[in-house]
């Protein structure tokens, strides 16, 4: 009987100290030394490590007051009033009696998603043009909640130039009355005529206090990367990739919010550019190339449009490798400081003038 409580005891501790081992392995490997709930971080926007504060107007933004690198990509986040991100080590909003700043707004790509304040594209434009630069961008925001946040932000800082970015990924966000487990407004077309929903956007359930099995295991790193491969859905219990349609017009609804766009900017004296974006893979996507197409067919012939497109077909044809350089997942610093280049080269004609 002692020999079998002794064997089973050795068992037990050979276990526990190869999962050790490999936890300890898998955490070098993928300089991961944090102590977090890597499954919750999973979970919902507000429940993981991004920087995320809820609006009613909105449905979230980048949370005011953040500073820090704990954040999902470990990199330098600053988060000023409004939910503007910092362009750098000064973190400061500029002078209302300065010159009327250049805004820019979107998504993930706007924000700087995976890089440090001073690498995202709004920060490069702001050091290669020697003005103000507004970071407007949000993380996972469609055409429809960027148009919201472009009118709330041109009411407060008047900028003489407003630059509204968005990938392909975006249109079909306008479908959406959540996003990422999280409630959002949307347009419906009535009468041809856009009808705003879900505003004031109701706040994110409160958390229940039970603690799970996946509550505690969420905090090793190597059964999160293991649930996260075998077991996705069961491990997220499909939060984190709860998209909810309201409808099936993505592309009806982005081509009207873009002409309201057009008609709010000129209303308002402001120098609109549309800036297309793309992610890696996408320049020779015809589903994606389409889609930008007839959203070109939208709008008015006066629109100013940046479209990425030619110059990263020609980055890639040029140097496959350096092409690649520009991306992970999201820009570079490398890729941020190229779009900016590409915008400057615009724009920089309305700068001053």
């Amino acid at each position: 009987m002692r020999e079998k409580l002794l064997a089973t005891l050795l068992v037990c501790a050979s276990t526990a100290i190869t999962l050790l081992l490999l936890e300890a392995g898998v955490r070098i490997f993928e300089s991961e030394y944090g102590w977090g709930n890597f499954r919750e971080q999973k979970i919902t926007l507000f429940r993981s490590a991004y920087p995320a504060a809820h609006d009613a107007e909105l449905g979230w933004i980048p949370k005011p007051g953040t500073r820090g690198n704990q954040n999902i990509w470990r990199t330098q986040v600053s988060i000023l009033d409004y939910g503007i991100r910092a362009n750098g080590a000064d973190g400061k909003l500029p002078s209302p009696a300065g010159p009327p700043p250049i805004l820019a707004v979107g998504d993930s790509f706007t924000f700087g998603d995976q890089v440090s304040d001073a690498e995202s594209w709004p920060a490069w434009l702001q050091q290669l043009s020697s003005h103000p630069v507004l970071n407007g961008g949000v993380f996972s925001y469609g055409i429809d909640q960027s148009y919201l946040r472009a009118k709330q932000l041109v009411e407060r800082f008047h900028p003489k130039i407003l630059i509204f970015g968005f990938i392909a990924e975006d249109i079909d966000r306008c479908r959406l009355s959540e996003r990422n487990a999280v409630a959002k407004p949307y347009f419906t077309l009535e009468n041809d005529r856009l009808a705003l929903h879900n505003t004031p956007v109701p706040p994110p359930p409160e958390r229940s206090s039970a603690t799970t099995w996946k509550d505690v295991l969420g905090h090793s790193y190597l059964a999160h990367k293991v649930m996260m491969k075998a077991f996705k859905s069961y491990w997220l219990q499909g939060d984190w990739w709860r998209d909810t349609p309201a409808h099936e017009q993505g592309d009806a609804v982005a081509c009207k919010v873009l002409q309201a766009l057009e008609q709010f900017s000129a209303a308002r004296g402001v120098r609109l550019y549309l800036l297309m974006q793309y992610k890696r893979d996408d320049i020779h996507e015809a589903r994606v190339l389409d889609q930008y197409r007839r959203l070109r067919a939208c709008l008015q012939p006066g629109t100013a449009v940046i479209d990425l497109q030619a110059g990263l077909a020609a980055e890639q044809q040029r140097d496959a490798d350096g092409y690649k350089s520009l991306f992970k997942g999201h820009m570079t610093a490398q890729g941020n400081r190229w779009v900016a280049e590409q915008v400057w080269r615009v724009v920089s004609k309305d700068v001053g003038h």
